[in-house]
């Protein structure tokens, strides 16, 4: 490692240090908390089927596919002259 700003003793201090080594029991306590978050937001993350989901919405589309239905049929019985 070198650099062109850093002089010889720099470097020779540098290279004394001790590199850093994670602490085991911190990681070990961070990795289950990050465990215990994740499995709480995959829980979370299934939204329970409300009267809404399970109701509302086939009643809304089944409603707008009636009034389509509905005006396509009269639009065509009214070119054909019929109405």
């Amino acid at each position: 490692m070198s650099h062109p700003d850093v002089d010889e003793r720099t470097l020779t201090q540098l290279s004394l240090l001790a590199p850093l080594s994670p602490d085991a029991v911190r990681a070990a306590r961070v990795r289950g908390r990050c465990r215990a978050q994740l499995a709480r937001r995959a829980r979370s993350a299934e939204p329970q089927p409300g009267f809404g989901r399970r109701v509302l919405a086939p009643l809304i589309v089944l409603s707008v596919c009636g009034i389509y239905l509905f005006s396509l049929v009269r639009t065509t019985l009214h070119l054909t002259g019929v109405l």
